[in-house]
């Protein structure tokens, strides 16, 4: 009896080792039987089904076969043309703390076809860098309906958020789940220190001319919206606006070189909190709000 029961639980662990793990770019996983793989899908069947499923491959980071092998995907997003015009006006920052890679398409409506405007552009993976101009191909951007953005990182779980100026698309990469960074600091300026909150609430923090990545860590229990200006030749300036999750840190985009910003003003605008406090290194505010 005992003999019986394992080889069943031999045989369980075989049919499980013995499937494929297709990992979605959301981070979600299917365990299943892959049929087919062709340009544009995979085909997969779950274990005791007949019902064959499939899914895009723009959906898909990542597929480790039952033999142990491994196939990775990069990251698709399509973004659709609102209207611009400017030429050679793309721009991309990447706030990983990994190295990515960029190859961007217009997708052409009358022609039915999709022409390279930037091939494997490399963007740095340190946040403190100037949002880098991606020099296209082809200028004339309005000609296209829409954009493929292609994305090729070591991060399995990236997002992607753009936005459409009057004379550019910005395109922000973040990782959903913080990445730690690869290099240590050699800060000599890392100390706690509450900022200076006027009557409006707002904090406000100065910057000696230096570059900087600005994070926020959202310590509470709820969901905070954090919204950034900037003192630029004495004047404020709108930078961004940043949901955090509780619990979360996050990345907030500057879309400016920070050096010319001599003072942060940071505003909790939606969102229950107690204190601020934050942590000047060489290369990062880090805003801590509890």
């Amino acid at each position: 009896m005992r003999f019986n029961y394992l080889i069943l639980l031999l045989t369980i662990c075989t049919n499980i080792c013995a499937q494929d793990i297709l990992y979605k770019s959301n981070g979600d996983s299917i365990v299943a039987n892959i049929i087919k793989i062709d340009e544009t899908k995979v085909e997969y069947r779950y274990e005791g089904e007949n019902l064959v499923n499939e899914i895009s491959l723009e959906k898909l980071h990542k597929i480790t076969f039952s033999s142990g092998r491994t196939q990775k995907f990069p990251h698709v997003e399509i973004l659709q043309n609102v209207g611009l015009k400017a030429s050679e006006a793309i721009k991309i920052t990447n706030l990983t703390n990994r190295p990515i890679s960029l190859t961007l398409y217009g997708i052409d409506p009358s022609k039915g076809t999709e022409n390279i405007l930037a091939q494997n552009v490399k963007v740095n993976s340190d946040a403190k860098k100037e949002t880098i101009k991606v020099g296209v191909y082809d200028g004339r951007l309005d000609h296209y309906s829409a954009f493929k953005i292609i994305i090729e990182s070591e991060v399995e779980d990236i997002r992607i958020e753009t936005e459409f100026r009057h004379d550019d698309i910005r395109i922000i990469v973040y990782a959903r789940t913080p990445i730690e960074k690869q290099h240590v600091s050699t800060a000599t300026q890392n100390i706690v220190t509450p900022p200076t909150i006027n009557g409006n609430g707002e904090a406000r923090i100065k910057n000696n001319g230096q570059s900087l990545g600005i994070k926020a860590i959202n310590t509470r229990q709820n969901k905070l919206t954090i919204e950034l200006r900037g003192v630029i030749n004495g004047r404020e300036k709108f930078l961004s606006k940043t949901s955090v999750k509780q619990g979360k840190e996050c990345y907030m985009p500057t879309y400016t070189n920070t050096k010319k910003i001599s003072e942060f003003i940071f505003k909790i605008i939606d969102g229950e909190y107690k204190n601020m406090t934050y942590e000047l290194t060489d290369d990062e505010l880090i805003l801590t709000i509890e």
